[in-house]
């Protein structure tokens, strides 16, 4: 089951009813209050990494509690690489990856971004913990997106596979915590006061997860699927971390 993809119409609900609208809520007003057009443009140089950089190694420690989940359901459970949907219906799920480990701060590629924008296309973007908390006005930017879902990518983007229990969460609760600090800080603003059913809109949890490398065995599947994640995995890979 952790290597074969779960093809079954269930799924159709709960992973991709963002794909047709459902999911995403309209934050339009929440990004148009608080982000002015030429703010949300791609900036020369952003996109490549910065080397020797540890100033968000180290995740900020916080004991609060998180926002509930509950474990997925057994039909559920293992990888999702795509879904059964009705007859005649065709739709792909566009999914980006925005990850970061230690001793670097990562890239923001906003030209993608601003290309997806201006053409309307909706993305699910797998962030990293640590790559929001390094990056948390682009964050802020994107979760206030309509267009754009945001999802679990672990913190650091270690192989899961080689943590132990303790580690293992602290991968796969890193990014609902930088997620949920990141809406927090977003709150407090005046923009954000100005449009409260807006910021409302905003999902209190992560509800997807992908897999560093796309690498996971049973103990790391267990973790995340108990943690109320969906495990999405992939079907067809653009290449990217091809250095050619």
């Amino acid at each position: 089951m952790l290597s074969t993809s779960v093809q079954i119409s269930t799924a159709v609900a709960l992973w991709l009813t963002f794909a047709t609208g459902a999911i995403a809520g309209d934050t339009r007003a929440l990004q148009s209050a608080c982000f002015p057009p030429k703010t949300l443009n791609a900036i020369q140089g952003e996109k490549y990494p910065v080397k020797g950089d540890r100033d968000f190694d180290r995740a900020p420690k916080d004991a609060a509690p998180l926002a509930p989940s509950q474990p997925v359901e057994a039909a559920l459970r293992g990888s999702i690489r795509s879904v059964v949907l009705p007859k005649g219906e065709k739709l792909i799920a566009l999914t980006f990856d925005l990850c970061e480990q230690h001793g670097e701060v990562a890239g923001y590629d906003g030209e993608v971004i601003d290309y997806l924008r201006r053409e309307n296309v909706k993305a699910t973007l797998f962030a990293g913990g640590k790559w929001m908390r390094s990056h948390h006005a682009r964050t802020e930017q994107l979760l206030s997106d309509p267009l754009f879902e945001m999802a679990n990518h672990s913190d650091t983007h270690p192989n899961l596979r080689l943590q132990d229990s303790a580690n293992l969460q602290t991968q796969i609760l890193g990014p609902q915590r930088a997620y949920e600090a990141t809406v927090q800080r977003l709150s407090t603003t005046q923009c954000a006061a100005k449009v409260p059913d807006a910021l409302r809109s905003i999902a209190p949890r992560l509800a997807l997860f992908r897999f560093p490398f796309g690498a996971c065995n049973a103990v790391s599947m267990a973790a995340v699927n108990d943690t109320g994640l969906l495990a999405i995995q992939w079907d067809l890979s653009t290449g990217d971390p091809d250095p050619h």
